[in-house]
This record gives structure tokens, C-alpha cells and sequence, in this order.
């Protein structure tokens, strides 16, 4: 870890929760990585703003908590996997919920609204619809964060070898996708 990051870390545990400035100087230096990362677990853009919002909230709760500062990237990737899993836990509730309340309805009702919303125009987002949820983190983390093995098992809290077949299954997946579409 970068011995500046880890200062600015360990200044702003020590301002909040009244001062700030030393978070916000953090919070601002990591945002577009944690923007994107969550991109890249959900596949849009819209939810990538909430969740990366939602984790700087969250980061801004437990910041004085973290002891270790040289894991703080890892921490700060656990916060945005977990926040981006709940959020995405959420939309499946909904869109459950959205689709029992029109099978109740007439059926020239039920065929008006799209519940889904517009199809994501993101390249990887296209690239790994479909696959389960694990799938896309791991392939997020690997592919878009350049994280090592370890890097995301300790994220994950997973194995290193769990991280590498769930990433070896993504991409088995994506390689039989893609030969049965052409």
C-alpha cells in the first residue's frame, strides 16, 4: 500500500467523526474505483452511483474501526461487494414482488410496464449477463480490478483456490456461451 494512502488513512481515523477533511480527501481519491468496481459486479451504471455512494457511507461508519491500514484496499473492495450483493438482492426482491402483483392483473395490464428497464449498454455488464452473481464478482475483481487470486479470496473470504475456480467456471461459462452464439 501506498505510504501516502496509508497516512491519509490513519489522519482521517483520527479526525472522525468530526473532522472530515482527511476522509473526504480519501473518499475522493478512491471513488472512481469504487464507482467502477461496482459497475462492473451489477452491469449498470445507475446502480454503480448508489452502491458507490452507499459504501462511502458505509466506509465513512466503520472507518475508526478498521485496525490493519495496509489492508484497506481489501476492506474497502469487501464494503462495495457487499453493498453491490444487498443492492442486488434488493432488485431481485423487487422485481419478484413486481412480478407477483401482475399476475394479479388483467393481462393486457400486465404486459405494459418493463420491470426490467432498458438493456445495459456496458461492455462487460453485456459480457457477463447471465452469469450467477459470484461469477460476476470474481470476474470484476479479476478482469476489471487486476486483483490477484489471494486478493480476492481475502476479499471474498474465500480460498485462493475457491477464488480460482470460481473464476475458471466464469470463464468456462463464458466460453461456452459464446460458442453456442455463433
Amino acid at each position: 500500500m501506498d505510504p501516502a494512502v496509508r497516512n491519509l488513512v490513519r489522519r482521517a481515523q483520527a479526525e472522525l467523526p468530526y473532522g472530515t477533511a482527511a476522509f473526504e480527501q480519501l473518499a475522493a481519491s478512491r471513488y472512481p474505483a469504487v464507482r467502477r468496481l461496482a459497475r462492473a459486479i451489477t452491469g449498470s451504471t445507475d446502480a454503480a452511483e448508489t452502491i458507490a455512494q452507499d459504501s462511502m457511507l458505509r466506509m465513512f461508519h466503520a472507518l475508526t474501526g478498521l485496525r490493519d491500514v495496509t489492508t484497506f484496499d481489501a476492506w474497502l473492495r469487501q464494503i462495495v461487494t457487499n453493498t453491490a450483493h444487498s443492492h442486488l438482492a434488493a432488485e431481485q426482491r423487487e422485481r419478484e414482488k413486481a412480478a407477483r402483483l401482475r399476475s394479479h392483473l388483467p393481462d393486457e395490464a400486465s404486459t405494459s410496464d418493463d420491470v426490467t428497464g432498458q438493456p445495459e449498454s456496458d461492455a462487460f455488464g453485456a459480457l457477463v449477463a447471465g452469469l450467477r452473481l459470484e461469477e460476476r464478482t470474481v470476474l470484476a475483481f479479476r478482469l476489471v480490478d487486476d486483483l490477484s487470486f489471494p486478493e480476492i479470496a481475502r476479499i471474498l473470504g474465500i480460498s485462493a483456490s475457491g477464488a480460482k475456480m470460481r473464476y475458471q467456471r466464469a470463464i468456462e461459462r463464458l466460453r461456452i456461451r459464446f460458442r453456442l452464439d455463433r
